[in-house]
């Protein structure tokens, strides 16, 4: 028997559930809101105001209800009641969705609270809807969107998204707005990228629900300021901020806070204890926190780099591609083939290769033949400092933040040594957009012999060499100069010969820079030489 079949509860006993789990309760209910959308003219505010009391009714069984959910995942009573938990959010979202476009038969006017209310409470159900989409492995309907878009617009129009709404009465000291609402429904979207756990996304949707209050939206883009951008008249969520055009319909996310919300996570999961955020307690793992601590850690490296490298204006290409091969031993192999080496003498400082943002004939012509020896990514947009590149999603799931890369533009003569920064999935158009630091222009192979101990005269002959990767810095006396290792134990007393064509260094590790998942980027000092 399907949902439609049954007829609706009415709302006394609405009021006197206590559980879902039981799928005819479930169908019931839904039957009840369903119905609601029907109501024949005119809707009186005191049956918006039954509304809102059967929300308050419901909400703490269906939070109660997600502990037995989450008990029982993966079992087939637990797959039904998170797709009927997506059918229940939707229809209740669409009903008050109803009453907003009938607010002329009970509202006091645009402006009045019980109608702020009820678009705060549509939004919460969108949210939830996705979150429960997600429960199911399902993507975000399209559809959505202009929903979402359209309710967070008309309460920004009328100057209240921004003002306190109580949702429900038992978090009535908690802080909620239009405005977070609906950015915690488009920050949820962003951070899962289809790699979050069930329990992480449900961590997730709480810690938002604490922390968006926090975050606005504004209409003037600021590079240094902001990373995502939502296009209310595009039937998509948030999208990395790509280049300088700006439309009327664009709102700029601020997240001035989330360093600060961050450290706050990893300081209490370092008592031992959880960060709960807002919402129901729950028994998951501290490693599921761990994990999705992670996660969001990740998104902020993301958002930190990609509003720092607007410094520099990024310049859009078409038509272009790269050869890129990934980690640390196919990049030092290509390092160490690319003649890149000086002929003699220590390791040569040099200026930064000109970028040719236009591809030459020849460079279109090798894009399109699609050299199969190399991994060829689509160029978005470049600068100085940093490449922009488009993958498909399914390439964009496997690639990671922190991997190393070697990279050559079509076009250019020797490849670069660059480091993922940024990825964020355009759900939209069904790629991945990877943002890449250019770490040099010009990296140089070298090979480095570990002294078993500081003061021997020789290095240690026992100890295999390390192939590795010198990046000049800019500093002329080399205080920036940079070794990347593979990931291994390489501690600050570390002493090792560096040797060029004509002399041996003698240099000791001295700060641990940056680190990948299977390398490391070291500071050192010379400290002999011979």
């Amino acid at each position: 028997m399907s949902i439609g079949e049954f007829k609706p509860i009415s709302a006394a006993t609405m009021l006197d559930l206590v559980s879902l789990q039981n799928r005819e309760q479930r169908a019931s209910v839904i039957g009840s809101i369903k119905s609601l959308a029907d109501a024949p003219a005119p809707i009186a505010a005191d049956q918006v105001y039954q509304l809102i009391l059967l929300e308050n009714g419901l909400y703490p069984v269906i939070q109660a209800d997600k502990r037995w959910f989450f008990d029982n995942i993966g079992k087939t009573a637990a797959i039904q009641f998170a797709r009927d938990l997506n059918v229940l959010h939707s229809v209740a979202a669409k009903t008050l969705e109803m009453l907003v476009a009938r607010r002329g038969e009970w509202s006091q006017g645009d402006s009045d609270t019980l109608l702020q209310r009820i678009i705060a409470f549509a939004l919460y159900h969108q949210g939830a809807a996705i979150k429960w989409s997600f429960f199911r492995h399902e993507p975000v309907k399209p559809t959505i969107w202009p929903e979402l878009h359209a309710l967070y617009r008309f309460a920004d129009s009328q100057g209240f998204s921004t003002s306190p709404v109580v949702l429900f009465a038992a978090e009535a000291e908690s802080k909620v707005s239009v405005l977070s609402l609906y950015l915690r429904a488009l920050m949820l979207d962003v951070l899962n990228t289809g790699s979050l756990s069930m329990p992480q996304i449900e961590i997730a949707d709480g810690w938002l629900a604490e922390w968006t209050p926090e975050y606005a939206l504004d209409e003037t883009y600021s590079p240094r300021a902001h990373a995502l951008v939502v296009d209310l008249d595009l039937m998509a969520g948030l999208q990395l901020v790509t280049g300088n055009t700006a439309k009327p319909s664009y709102r700029y996310v601020r997240v001035d806070g989330l360093k600060e919300q961050v450290e706050a996570v990893r300081s209490q999961l370092r008592t031992g204890n959880p960060y709960l955020g807002r919402g129901a307690e729950n028994s998951f793992s501290m490693e599921e926190h761990v994990a999705l601590l992670s996660a969001i850690e990740r998104l902020y490296t993301t958002l930190l780099q990609a509003s720092a490298s607007r410094i520099e204006e990024r310049k859009q290409v078409s038509n272009l591609a790269a050869e890129v091969r990934l980690g640390f031993a196919d990049v030092r192999q290509i390092v160490a083939n690319g003649k890149n080496a000086p002929a003699s003498g220590a390791p040569a400082k040099s200026a930064d290769q000109k970028l040719n943002l236009e591809p030459t004939p020849e460079a279109a012509e090798a894009s399109a033949a699609g050299d199969q020896r190399w991994t060829r990514w689509k160029v978005h947009d470049m600068s100085s400092k940093g490449i922009g590149l488009m993958v498909d999603r399914v390439t964009g799931e496997r690639i990671s933040v922190g991997q190393l890369l070697a990279i050559k533009p079509d076009g250019f003569s020797k490849f670069m040594l660059g480091v993922i920064v940024r990825k964020l999935t355009q759900r939209a158009l069904g790629e991945t957009l990877l943002g890449v630091e250019i770490l040099s222009y010009r990296p140089l192979p070298v090979t480095l012999y570990r002294y078993a101990h500081a003061r021997d005269a020789m290095p240690d002959a026992g100890t295999p060499p390390i192939e590795a990767i010198y990046v000049p810095g800019r500093d002329e006396e080399g205080k920036s100069d940079v070794l990347v290792l593979p990931s291994g134990d390489f501690g600050l007393k570390n002493v090792f010969s560096l040797p060029s064509s004509s002399v041996n260094f003698r240099v000791r590790i001295n700060r641990v820079l940056r680190k990948g998942g299977d390398w490391v980027g070291l500071r050192f000092e010379v400290i002999g030489k011979k």
